[in-house]
């Protein structure tokens, strides 16, 4: 007869993995407090023992699915400017139309995911770089590829290079702030249209002012 194999020996080969997908899943369905160690472990079909040996506690999850939803959020962003196109040789109207398209793709991200947008920005897990209000790895930090389409922005003449120092947090700030409030504000009971124009107003007010 074969040997029954340990109720907690897992065969996928990459239980981290799996148990950060679990555990996005989770994020997705009910925001940050959805995010339970043993949860992901039943879903994944291990112990909560099993999961302890990648994660020995449970905020290492939590900031694992942070990662994992910056990461989504960040590439949004990136499909979001290879679609607007243009770049540093693109002139002063591509680089303010990539910052636009920048803070819709943000936008959209906050209002289609917000399990994953509410976890993503919570006060639970650091934020993945050493200063917290600098930008950090552009592949998993929106505020990083802002920085650079600002960059964009000073290099192609659009705004004088004086007024560039902060303007992440001006842009960011603003755009934020907009989802935030339709998410959990006065905003919510907003259909998609109000929306779409009420975002609009805040891009064209932002980049008529940086």
């Amino acid at each position: 007869m074969p040997k029954r194999q340990p109720a907690d020996r897992y065969h996928h080969g990459d239980l981290r993995n799996a148990l950060i997908d679990a555990a996005t899943a989770l994020a997705r369905e009910g925001g940050p407090d959805a995010v339970v160690l043993r949860e992901a472990a039943r879903r994944v079909g291990v112990s909560a023992t099993a999961a302890y040996h990648h994660f020995a506690r449970h905020e290492e999850m939590v900031q694992a699915v942070k990662y994992r939803a910056l990461a989504i959020l960040t590439e949004e962003m990136r499909t979001a400017l290879r679609d607007a196109g243009g770049g540093d040789a693109g002139g002063a109207g591509a680089a303010l139309a990539r910052l636009r398209a920048l803070g819709a793709a943000y936008f959209r991200f906050a209002v289609s995911e917000p399990g994953l947008f509410r976890l993503a920005f919570s006060p639970r897990g650091e934020w993945p770089t050493a200063a917290a209000a600098g930008p950090g790895d552009p592949a998993n930090d929106p505020f990083a590829l802002l920085s650079q389409v600002l960059d964009e922005l000073v290099a192609t003449g659009a705004i004088p290079a004086g007024r560039r120092p902060g303007l992440e947090h001006v842009v960011w700030a603003a755009v934020h702030g907009a989802a935030v409030l339709c998410l959990d504000g006065p905003l919510a009971r907003f259909d998609a249209a109000q929306r779409a124009q009420m975002l609009g107003r805040v891009l064209d007010t932002t980049i008529r002012g940086l």
